[in-house]
């Protein structure tokens, strides 16, 4: 005897995924900030790639940070459809940057650094990072 098995209604499902994705290249070009987290999977973090890919192949201009996991895959993503539309905001210089993330970074056209920050102003480099994100998508 066989038994069919729906899935939950709360799933998210692929197709509503790429319907949003649509949605988002057929309304115009737009800045659009992305930051996530460092302790990603990697299956999102190419789901994340892709999403940057197709947002700047629509024209988009992305802003992001230089961590790695999200951010990292926003880069990429970016960074291999048009590296002109892509900017990120450092909250600190790019010398205190992972070596893996600093690698990635030096590819970049538009690297906001934010300098001379000590351990005493934490986080407020994270906050101002945050603000300029905020402020650049906003114009």
């Amino acid at each position: 005897m066989s038994q069919s098995i729906e899935a939950p209604a709360e799933t998210p499902k692929v197709d509503l995924f790429l319907e949003e994705l649509a949605a988002i290249q057929e309304s115009g070009s737009k800045r659009i900030a992305i930051l996530g987290s460092r302790h990603v999977p990697i299956t999102h973090q190419r789901l994340i790639e892709l999403m940057s890919y197709a947002l700047v192949l629509g024209g988009n201009r992305i802003l992001t940070s230089g961590a790695t996991g999200t951010n990292s895959a926003v880069i990429r993503g970016a960074m291999k459809a048009d590296a002109n539309l892509l900017t990120v905001i450092l909250p600190q210089s790019l010398s205190k940057q992972p070596r893996e993330s600093r690698d990635q970074l030096e590819q970049v056209m538009h690297l906001v650094e934010i300098q001379n920050v000590t351990r005493f102003h934490w986080p407020k480099p994270v906050l101002c990072a945050t603000r300029r994100l905020s402020l650049a998508v906003s114009r």
